[in-house]
C-alpha cells in the first residue's frame, strides 16, 4: 500500500478539525463532571392544625438531600402525634409568627452547620427564643464512627449560644462516593 500524500493545507484543516472536536468533547465531559445533581428538597405539610394547638416548623439546610430526608422524617413523626407540621428549607422561611415550636437543623460541612442554617437562626433569634426550639444536625462522620457523637455535638455550640435548645438530635448522613483524580 502506497502512502497518500496530502498537502499542508489539507493537513492543517484535518488536524484543526480533530483538535476542535476533541476540545469540544472534553469540554462537554468536564461540564458534566462538575454539574451538581438536582436534589429533591422536602417541602411538606403534615396533619391538620386546630386553632388551639398551632403548627410546628421543621426548617433545615441540606447540600445533598440527606438532611432534607431527616427533616421530612421528623415532620412525619411529629404529625403521627396529632400535630400539624410544615417541613421547609430555611431559605424558604420568612416568618415564624404562625408557629408554636420550631425544629431547626442542618447538614454539617467543615465541622459546622451550613451558613444558610446559621443565618436563619441569627435572623430569627428573638422569635426562636420565645418558642420551644429543638436543634439537629446530620453528619456523615456518624455513619463511619458513631462513637464520635460527643465530638460532633460540639459543632452545634455556635447555634446553642444563639438559641438554647429544648432538645437536640444527631443523625448519620449519607456517605457520597469521592471521585479521585489521577495525576
Amino acid at each position: 500500500m502506497t502512502p497518500t500524500r496530502i498537502n499542508r493545507r489539507r493537513f492543517l484543516l484535518t488536524a484543526g478539525g480533530a483538535l476542535g472536536a476533541s476540545a469540544l468533547a472534553c469540554g462537554g465531559l468536564a461540564a458534566l463532571a462538575t454539574r451538581k445533581p438536582e436534589i429533591d428538597l422536602a417541602e411538606s405539610t403534615y396533619g391538620e392544625a386546630d386553632s388551639m394547638s398551632g403548627r410546628i416548623l421543621v426548617a433545615y439546610a441540606s447540600t445533598h438531600g440527606s438532611t432534607a430526608g431527616v427533616a421530612d422524617a421528623i415532620g412525619k413523626a411529629l404529625a403521627q402525634d396529632g400535630v400539624a407540621v410544615d417541613v421547609r428549607c430555611v431559605k424558604e422561611v420568612e416568618d415564624l409568627a404562625s408557629y408554636r415550636a420550631v425544629v431547626a437543623g442542618s447538614a454539617i460541612y467543615g465541622n459546622a452547620w451550613l451558613p444558610e442554617a446559621l443565618e436563619f437562626v441569627q435572623a430569627h433569634q428573638a422569635e426562636l427564643q420565645r418558642v420551644p426550639t429543638a436543634l439537629f444536625l446530620v453528619c456523615g462522620t456518624l455513619a463511619n464512627s458513631p462513637e464520635q457523637r460527643d465530638t460532633v455535638a460540639e459543632w452545634l455550640q455556635p447555634v446553642r449560644s444563639l438559641v438554647p435548645p429544648v432538645a437536640e438530635g444527631r443523625f448519620a448522613g449519607q456517605i457520597l462516593p469521592i471521585m479521585l483524580k489521577s495525576r
